[in-house]
């Protein structure tokens, strides 16, 4: 039986345990607070602190043969995202250091603010990340000690994340609050997102080395776009017209999602319409 630990085991976490389960892993979810058991049946729950060494040190005692990080900040600032992030990800390979028999996989679930491209043009794997806020800079940061590491497995760079309980945009759009950008958009469904991470743990041995991918749907939109689409599914007056004035030229970065298809994985969303239709 395969084991893997989880840590940051959350949203994500729960959305790909019953797939990790029905293949045979032995999964570990580790988080900063204990959760409760009936978010997790079947995986075994601890906690602790994954900037610390004792806590690295507990969770790897079993030897893991994968390790999924999903960590999130608790502020948005570039204090708490070095501390969530950046130190997690050292801790973690000086740990390891110390144990040279023990190779895991390690897959590190990233964002596409690593790139900061906003004219427009298309990005993807080979696209040179030029982040142009401390977000993408410490993401950039954790990708780079992985790439630099010895250690085989994938980055999952994910666009934006949406689906249950992530309903901001719809929201938004409902209570006509939206502030409408004439600028392109990227996102992915959170069901995508868990179901990559399972895809690519399961190429494991195919990845002689840490790759990197791309995790958003097929269909980069405007915001303006989506903003009118979602307003007329749920039948409320979109606000376009009223912003017109506060509207920038169209910028931002349209992602491919190429790669990650090319090595055999399909969308069940490949775009927000397919995927916004089952939370309106």
């Amino acid at each position: 039986m395969s084991s893997l630990l989880w840590v940051g085991f959350g949203d994500l976490g729960q959305r790909t345990l019953p797939q990790l389960l029905d293949l045979g892993y032995q999964v570990t979810g580790a988080r900063r607070t204990e959760a409760k058991p009936d978010s997790a049946a079947g995986a075994r729950l601890t906690s602790g602190n994954a900037q610390t060494r004792e806590a690295w040190l507990q969770w790897l005692a079993k030897r893991p043969q994968s390790i999924v990080l999903t960590l999130t900040p608790f502020a948005y600032t570039a204090e708490a995202y070095q501390t969530s992030y950046l130190q997690p990800v050292q801790t973690l390979l000086t740990v390891l250091a110390e144990l040279p028999d023990y190779q895991p996989f390690v897959f590190f679930v990233s964002s596409t603010s690593v790139y900061g491209q906003a004219e427009g043009a298309w990005v993807d794997e080979n696209t040179q990340p030029v982040p142009d806020g401390f977000s993408g800079e410490t993401m950039l940061a954790c990708e780079q000690l992985l790439l630099n590491s010895s250690y085989s497995g994938a980055i999952l760079r994910c666009s934006g994340i949406y689906g249950p309980g992530r309903l901001r945009m719809l929201e938004s759009v409902r209570t006509k609050t939206v502030k409408v950008r004439y600028e392109w958009t990227n996102r992915v469904h959170a069901d995508d997102v868990a179901r990559a991470i399972v895809f690519l743990i399961e190429r494991r041995q195919i990845n002689a080395n840490m790759e990197v991918y791309a995790i958003t749907d097929s269909h980069p939109a405007l915001h303006a776009d989506v903003v009118t689409w979602l307003a007329q599914q749920l039948g409320v007056e979109p606000s376009v017209n009223n912003m017109a004035a506060t509207m920038a030229p169209a910028g931002s970065k349209r992602i491919s999602n190429n790669k990650i298809k090319s090595v055999g994985f399909t969308f069940n969303f490949p775009s927000y319409k397919d995927g916004y239709k089952n939370l309106i």
